[in-house]
């Protein structure tokens, strides 16, 4: 989140005992407080019917490896007023929660670190209203997500998200049972190979689950490492039969080598190619994952919203499929789920060089006589944009903002848009300031020949400290 706080490390991990979830070769290192992790379990057992959530609050700590280390402290649960089951923040309560984020600035002993919330719905995923408080709020490299799921029968497992290169948030390893009860500290669980690491967690995926073996003693101990001599045993036996001259192989010593040697695993390669407006898919047909394959479905995700694409026959044996779409930025997702229900994914996502151009208009068949004189609207009542004192500290220099309006024969705003894209956390709060301020704002309608029509303008916000 793009509230920056200097605050003195306060504690020794190894003193207060921290829940540590660092998986090897992430360069992550999230640090959480037990009471942090007893909290948001009692908040999400104590709202099973609907979603719940907030911000988790704490501190960076710096690393000479340039690995990310982010140590959780607290956590501000945001207070909703409707009543809707999903955690979808309206403009009412995400004031709220950008009031709770100044006053946490202004205390000045920890910064907002992330979002997390309870998870009630399939699977384990980042959802739209996730990805929208994100691109508002939570864009520095440091911040990161929790997901917490209830299963129904008193247990949970959750999962970390953070920032990855490409500006989505990506998760930070498997996801792990959420159980504070049962110690103090946790670690990834033991690494098994994968055909693919996908970038979306599918319904089908379980987080693992691992217990501590328990030492046996007595006879019981005996009964542990019995086989052991009696493998011995075996191993000697069948090394005699096969030194034996009498007794040769019957396979040949190319089918031998062949079965010693493991078949390499072949990935999906998922890419896609645009030309004009029509998107270019293929993928390795011949990839370890289609063998035996009992479903594959291809999606497209455009305007954050998912549908999928139909596959033929044809389509699966070749490798390729066609979407069109005039979108500049999309994603492409390819699901793969074997007979025994495992699921391999790849994703890839696009952005076009250069924009589609759009079509040129038809002439109409009876042109219209050129308008004698037209007007451009005219602004008779300006909102400037409202914001809070506590933010403006962060405004470095002089920020402009451009908002582009539509307005119609009555002088109304219709619409207002953000000119560009701004990726920065604060650059994104403060156009979202000026789209609301432009939409208040009322206009004398353009003139066309003295007569009111709808027209357009682009409004310039300047910001400062």
């Amino acid at each position: 989140m793009a509230i920056q706080a200097a605050g003195p490390e306060t504690q020794d991990p190894v003193a207060t005992n921290y829940f540590v979830w660092s998986p090897e070769g992430s360069g992550f290192t999230v640090e959480v407080h037990p009471d942090v992790m007893d909290g948001i379990g009692r908040d999400v057992n104590a709202n099973s019917g609907m979603e719940t959530g907030g911000l988790l609050l704490g501190s960076v700590l710096p690393q000479e490896s340039g690995d990310m280390r982010i140590r959780i402290e607290r956590f501000h649960r945001i207070a909703r007023i409707q009543t809707d089951p999903e955690f979808v923040l309206d403009a009412a309560d995400r004031d709220r929660l950008e009031k709770t984020a100044a006053s946490i600035l202004s205390a000045g002993e920890f910064s907002a670190v992330g979002l997390y919330r309870s998870h009630l719905r399939a699977g384990l995923q980042l959802e739209t209203g996730d990805f929208d408080l994100i691109e508002r709020y939570f864009q520095e490299p440091s911040d990161l997500a929790l997901l917490v799921k209830p299963d129904g029968a008193g247990q949970m497992s959750a999962r970390f998200f953070v920032h990855r290169d490409g500006g989505t948030m990506d998760p930070l390893g498997d996801a792990f049972p959420y159980n504070p009860d049962r110690g103090r500290v946790f670690s990834p669980p033991t690494v098994r190979p994968r055909r693919l690491i996908a970038d979306f967690v599918l319904d089908t995926v379980q987080p693992s689950r691992y217990h501590e073996p328990e030492e046996a003693s007595g006879p019981a101990r005996w009964m542990k490492w019995w086989p052991v001599p009696a493998s011995l045993l075996v191993a000697g036996l069948a090394l005699w039969l096969l030194l034996s001259p009498s007794r040769k192989s019957d396979a040949p010593p190319s089918s031998q080598a062949a079965a010693a040697k493991a078949e390499p695993l072949r990935p999906l390669d998922l890419n896609a190619a645009a030309a004009g407006q029509t998107w270019r898919i293929s993928w390795n047909p011949g990839a370890t994952a289609l063998r035996g394959a009992s479903s594959v479905k291809l999606s497209v995700i455009e305007n954050d919203t998912q549908k999928p694409i139909e596959l033929s026959a044809e389509d699966l044996s070749s490798g390729t499929a066609e979407y069109k779409s005039a979108a500049n930025e999309i994603r492409f997702r390819l699901e793969v789920a074997d007979k025994a229900g495992a699921v391999s994914t790849d994703t890839v996502r696009f952005v076009r060089e250069a924009p589609v151009p759009a079509a040129p208009p038809a002439p109409p068949a009876h042109p219209e006589p050129p308008a004698h004189e037209v007007t451009p609207p005219k602004a008779t009542h300006k909102v400037p944009p409202s914001i809070p004192d506590s933010i403006r500290p962060r405004i470095k220099g002089a920020v402009v903002i451009e908002v582009h309006v539509k307005i119609d024969a009555t002088g109304r705003v219709t619409s207002a848009a953000p000119v560009g894209k701004h990726r920065a956390g604060i650059d994104t709060y403060l156009a979202g300031r000026a789209v609301e301020a432009a939409k208040a704002w009322r206009f004398d309608p353009a003139r066309e020949n003295g007569k009111p029509v709808p027209g357009e303008q682009t409004i310039r916000f300047p910001f400062g400290k």
